[in-house]
């Protein structure tokens, strides 16, 4: 599986666990696997302390991309002038200010459990406006 390390957060939580049986399919895994011997150090679990009774891991981590969208400012264009400030609030309380303006442009992804808060926003505060976010990308969510 080819990840690209620079989209690896610093602070992720790397797994070095070669006989882990859920290593072939662990997000985890597989970003420990790629690291660039440019990087100096990183985060590591402690596979003793992860691992349940029945072999399976506390911090297993699905390596399948998922659908990010990037930005929203096509579908903030189709709600109507009386409702977008309301509107606005309501995502910015959510996401925080910084976050919500960053989701927007486009400059961060935004994840499937993001989409679905906003897409709730959307269907109380603008059920006209068809929930479509600008671009959609295939990505690996670090969690």
């Amino acid at each position: 599986m080819d990840i690209d390390y620079s989209k690896v957060p610093p602070h992720y939580l790397h797994c070095t666990n070669v006989s882990c049986p859920q290593a072939e399919h662990c997000l985890r895994f597989a970003a420990a696997q790629s690291i660039p011997a440019s990087v100096v150090q990183y985060i590591v679990l402690n596979p003793a302390a992860a691992m349940r009774a029945d072999g399976s891991c506390m911090q297993y981590q699905d390596a399948e991309p998922c659908r990010m969208a990037r930005g929203m400012n096509q579908m903030l264009r189709q709600v109507r002038t009386g409702d977008i400030r309301l509107l606005r609030t309501q995502l910015c309380a959510i996401f925080g200010r910084s976050a919500f303006y960053r989701l927007k442009k486009g400059d961060q992804l935004i994840t499937p459990a993001q989409q679905a808060e906003i897409a709730d926003v959307m269907s109380r505060m603008a059920p006209y406006v068809a929930v479509q976010f600008d671009d959609y990308e295939e990505a690996f969510l670090f969690i």
